[in-house]
């Protein structure tokens, strides 16, 4: 679980700074790129915690856990197919509206859905609840671990070595 945690956690930051690769071609890469990429994703996990913690406690975690992720994976692989057309209906919206509306719509379903993860998580590694900071701290910082990899390895190789578009199918 704990793996899985960190492989969530690396994920939603290669999502968010490939992101602005794919927002830039028509945004460019400025501030506001960057800003509507972060508020975004902070905003969609927000959403996925307090989402997360409703499912974990009506259904098995293991079974919301599984479908939070493999349902998390769903929209990232339509980002290729429908970001074309995203971005083209958002321009007249500017940079500041449309930069936003276009990483809210490509990237927030994805995010919300694996911010989801957390929870269930935390109730699978968490059987005695005189030990549940130790399960929060433990997922949360495996995960956060996996996101600073996800940073790096984002920024380090994968941009640098592949192509966004590669990237993204």
């Amino acid at each position: 679980m704990l793996a899985a945690s960190f492989l969530t956690g690396a994920v939603v930051l290669v999502v968010e700074i490939l992101g602005t690769r794919v927002v830039s071609p028509y945004y460019g890469a400025s501030v506001y790129v960057w800003a509507a990429l972060i508020g975004v994703t902070l905003g969609s996990l927000t959403v996925g915690y307090v989402a997360g913690g409703w499912a974990a406690d009506r259904w098995p975690p293991l079974v919301a856990f599984a479908l939070e992720t493999a349902a998390g994976a769903l929209p990232l692989v339509l980002v290729p197919r429908v970001r074309e057309a995203v971005l083209v209906a958002t321009t007249a919206l500017g940079v500041y509206a449309g930069s936003l509306l276009s990483a809210a719509v490509l990237f927030g379903p994805p995010l919300v859905l694996l911010g989801m993860t957390g929870p269930s998580a935390i109730r699978l590694v968490t059987s005695d609840v005189t030990v549940l900071g130790r399960g929060v701290g433990r997922v949360y910082g495996v995960s956060t671990l996996g996101s600073v990899l996800g940073a790096l390895l984002t920024g380090f190789v994968l941009i640098p070595g592949f192509a966004v578009a590669t990237l993204l199918n």
